[in-house]
């Protein structure tokens, strides 16, 4: 099958054009404005790390995560903590950060479908 020069999308010449306008300024390690995004949550600033969600914890360190993170959620930093309460170590894989309590809840809220014991923690702040 052969294609024609009728085939190319005008959307696909634009977008071709701005990543061939932007490439220059990327590959210098800066940004232009049209290159510029909003942070994910993963890079908040450290006073926006206030709230995280354990999303399930074991005594075991090699424990895996039992369900997928749903796709609104895959932005967020994933990442394991390690606790001791009741004299017991604890191993959690937590997700965060979150700069609000209520943020953190509606979350929650979501994520207990695929993890039932999913809990909201304060982030303690570093001395």
């Amino acid at each position: 099958m052969r294609v024609g020069k009728s085939f190319c999308a005008p959307w696909l010449v634009l977008a071709i054009a701005v990543l061939l306008q932007s490439l220059p300024a990327l590959a210098a390690g800066r940004q232009t404005e049209s290159t510029k995004v909003n942070p994910s949550p993963a890079f908040a600033a450290a006073n926006d790390k206030r709230f995280l969600i354990i999303l399930q914890s074991s005594s075991d360190p090699q424990d895996q995560l039992r369900a997928s993170i749903p796709a609104e959620f895959q932005d967020f930093e994933v990442f394991n903590a390690r606790r001791t309460s009741e004299g017991k170590t604890l191993y959690d894989i937590c997700l965060g950060h979150f700069a609000t309590l209520a943020e953190a809840e509606r979350a929650q809220r979501t994520l207990l479908r695929r993890f039932p014991n999913a809990s909201v923690i304060p982030v303690k702040p570093t001395p």
